[in-house]
């Protein structure tokens, strides 16, 4: 791997503290008895544009299974360009800013029950074997 794959700096709470808090996002229900798994990114994030080939193929292996919704700090229609450039395409977009539910770093990936409530966490751009174990654990 290359040198640069550091965590997220120690002053970011850690992943797991977001497991078990409940995200609620104006204007967005989240589908009764399905989880729903949201993207935390930013157009101008340049870990957020390196995970994009990562997001690629998650995206539509998990759609089938789960909700899609990215949520940017950005403008809808930006956000929307942004990820369909990248060929990502058929996902919800919310516009809300990452700190108003409690994210400090992107890119992050949650998986969410149909409350909102936080099952899993993924924090910042991730190496080959955390890709494996996300995809793993989002298909179960």
């Amino acid at each position: 791997g290359s040198p640069f794959q550091r965590s997220a700096s120690p002053t970011n709470p850690k992943p797991s503290s977001l497991v078990g808090t409940t995200i609620n996002l104006p204007g967005v229900q989240y589908p009764q008895g399905q989880d729903s798994l949201l993207l935390v990114a930013s157009t101008q994030c340049h870990f957020c544009q390196d995970s994009l080939p990562f997001y690629q193929k998650l995206i539509p292996a998990v759609k089938s299974k789960m909700n899609v919704i990215a949520v940017t700090p950005q403008p809808r229609a930006e956000a929307e360009a942004w990820l369909s450039k990248s060929g990502i395409k058929g996902i919800q977009i919310a516009s809300a800013s990452p700190s108003s539910i409690g994210i400090t770093g992107t890119p992050t990936l949650l998986q969410i029950d149909s409350s909102g409530k936080v099952k899993s966490a993924w924090l910042g751009r991730l190496g080959e074997s955390a890709q494996q174990q996300v995809t793993k654990s989002l298909m179960q």
